[in-house]
Parts: structure tokens; sequence; C-alpha cells
């Protein structure tokens, strides 16, 4: 997401070393979640509340996954005057693990909480998705206000 926002608003055309950029995203952003959850799981047994364990978890490991952010982001820097090929890739990869690092820092601890407490419960998002059906459902079934007419009125009881 902040690629596209990004390239757009450097008006920088998306090209194949810029793919290749948003796949080297893609690993550090995954890297970094992974130490976010690894994290948590460890303090998840010596907290009370997973929600502390979580609060706890963000504070031990929010300076090695900014240091990380900063020195790759600053490190590709270099290439943006390197020529045209690369400069494509380093914007994209300076920018998304910019954008993608706060919402690391955001969704995966959000996430973490809202599964790890609905973990004996329904899925939350299968109770959301039943509910938008069912919302659905019931929306097109009253927009058709046909009168009952059909009912066989000979029978008497």
């Amino acid at each position: 997401m902040g690629v596209v926002y990004g390239l757009s608003i450097l008006r920088f055309p998306f090209s194949f070393p810029g793919l290749i950029g948003v796949t080297a995203l893609a690993g550090i952003v995954v890297n970094d979640a992974i130490v976010l959850v690894d994290r948590f799981n460890t303090l998840k047994d010596q907290m009370p509340s997973i929600a502390e364990a979580v609060i706890a978890g963000c504070k031990q490991r929010l300076q090695p996954v900014i240091l990380t952010t900063l020195t790759t982001a600053t490190g590709v820097l270099p290439l943006i005057f390197s020529g045209e090929v690369f400069r494509d890739l380093a914007v994209v990869v300076a920018i998304g693990i910019t954008v993608a690092t706060l919402f690391t820092l955001v969704i995966i601890p959000v996430l973490y909480v809202l599964l790890e407490e609905d973990r004996n419960h329904t899925f939350f998002a299968v109770r959301w998705v039943k509910g938008l059906y069912t919302i659905v459902k019931n929306r097109f079934r009253r927009t058709k206000n046909v009168p009952d007419t059909h009912i066989d009125q000979s029978v008497s009881v």
C-alpha cells in the first residue's frame, strides 16, 4: 500500500526492479512480524494476560524493529542516485519498509490479541462473515414486498 502511494507521489513508474523491491520488502516485513510474534509467545506464559504480554513485547521489540527499518531505508538511499534501473528498487524498498513497519507495529499486536483471546470461541472472522451474510440476505429479502395472495383460502378450519 505504501509502495503504490509512494510511487504515485514521486511520479515514478512501477517497473521490474520495483517488483524485485516489493519481493525483498515482503521478506523484511514478514521478518519483523515474526520477531514480534515470537516475543509475544515468549511473554504470554510469563504475564497474567495476553494484552499485557503484547504491550511488553512491543516495548521490548520496538527499538530493534525501528533500527532495522532505518538501516534498511538509509542503506538503499545511495541506489536512488545511481541510475534509473536501481532507483525504482530503492524507492520501493525505502518507502515500503517505512510504511509497512508502522502497519506491523500496529496491526500485528491487535490481530494477535484478537486471535489469542478468541482461540476457544468461534473465530471472529467467521462470525463477522456470517453476520454480514445474514444482513445482506435479509436486506434483499425485505426489498420484495409481495403480498401473500398465494395462500389457498378455500380450506376451512
